[in-house]
């Protein structure tokens, strides 16, 4: 009977020296949100300081003296300097999330890590970059937008390789697996606001680290923000519905605060295009066809700058998933509803439509 006790007091001391040591390793690694500026869209851009045995960032802002100078200030806040950094990890291409990519790898010889789909753009390969600003081209021209909001968006909004770094990306795949900072890092594929969108999940802490996946704020622009996505408002409802499942205790996103309830959130904005969808209906049954230029001038009004882009890529982004899944029909100058869609649209007194999260074949 003693010796019972005993080897069940040993066992009772080794669960909790394990339980102790598996803490200590979850703690290992300390992070810190860095807040930058941002001159190119709304709201401050965050960036993520991961320190323990090595030190990562992810995603690296645009690159403008202040946010040189507020990276500087959030490394040394927390003890380090540039020189320190081992490996970034970048959620997107777009400028706001890797601009300053070269200036940090120059400064420490930092390797680049990226979704393959998003990594030509991230290096500023010509070849990459001619091919989206051709494929841009045709999508306005094939939305309907003028001629005169088109210059005015190339006049305003310059991406080209110049603004990128030459840099060598490592491609980083869907559902990797990275022993980071003294934690393990997981990557999870959540394309909709670029083909390449990856977030990184810490499951030691239940947390996720969004980028522009998922937003405090604002619902992350699909179909402008990056036009080689073929389908993305499935696309990006498969991601929302993701971090529904998963039912994450924080989201770090990519802009703003941070997101205390990332299921409620992501409920939250696939509610919005479940909302939005209705509104392109009815806009629909009032105006018989129309292209999406036309349909996002209903939705959003005098569209200026990037939002040349992002507006009427959003109204596509609808108008195609709905033709996918029935309830529209194109035709040459536009979009116009089904007979069965028009009467559902005119008999319901609801304010939704219920969106399938996938295409029919």
């Amino acid at each position: 009977m003693g010796v019972f006790r005993s080897s069940t007091n040993v066992l009772h001391f080794s669960h909790q020296f394990v339980k102790a040591f598996i803490v200590s390793c979850i703690h290992a690694m300390i992070m810190h949100r860095i807040s930058l500026p941002n001159e190119y869209l709304e709201g401050t851009n965050n960036v993520y300081l991961l320190d323990g045995e090595e030190t990562a960032l992810i995603d690296a802002g645009s690159d403008t003296p202040e946010v040189r100078d507020a990276v500087v200030d959030g490394f040394a806040a927390a003890g380090l300097t540039i020189p320190d950094l081992d490996r970034i990890f970048l959620t997107h291409y777009h400028i706001d999330h890797c601009g300053a990519v070269g200036w940090l790898v120059d400064q420490s010889g930092a390797s680049v890590h990226a979704h393959p789909a998003d990594r030509p753009l991230i290096e500023g390969n010509e070849t990459a970059w001619e091919r989206l600003n051709r494929q841009r081209c045709e999508q306005l021209d094939s939305w309907g937008v003028p001629a005169n909001k088109v210059e005015a968006l190339f006049d305003a909004f310059v991406e080209d390789p110049n603004l990128y770094a030459d840099v060598s990306v490592e491609p980083i795949e869907d559902n990797v697996r990275v022993d980071c900072c003294g934690t393990p890092l997981r990557t999870h594929h959540t394309p909709g606001h670029s083909l390449g969108h990856l977030a990184f999940v810490l499951p030691a802490r239940d947390e996720v680290i969004s980028g522009d996946a998922l937003l405090p704020v604002y619902t992350p622009n699909i179909g402008g923000a990056d036009i080689r996505v073929e389908e993305p408002l499935v696309d990006y409802l498969e991601t929302l519905q993701w971090f529904v499942d998963e039912k994450f205790g924080r989201a770090w996103p990519g802009h703003r605060t941070t997101i205390a309830d990332p299921a409620g959130r992501a409920r939250g904005i696939f509610h919005h295009h479940e909302e939005r969808a209705m509104r392109v209906l009815r806009t629909l049954e009032r105006d018989n066809l129309m292209t999406p230029w036309a349909v996002s001038q209903e939705l959003f009004g005098s569209l200026e700058g990037v939002h040349i882009l992002h507006g009427p890529g959003e109204a596509y982004a609808h108008l195609n998933h709905l033709t996918r899944t029935g309830a529209l029909r194109r035709e040459k100058e536009g979009y116009r509803l089904t007979a069965d869609t028009a009467e559902r649209v005119r008999s319901s007194g609801e304010e939704s439509w219920e969106l399938e999260t996938r295409h029919r074949d």
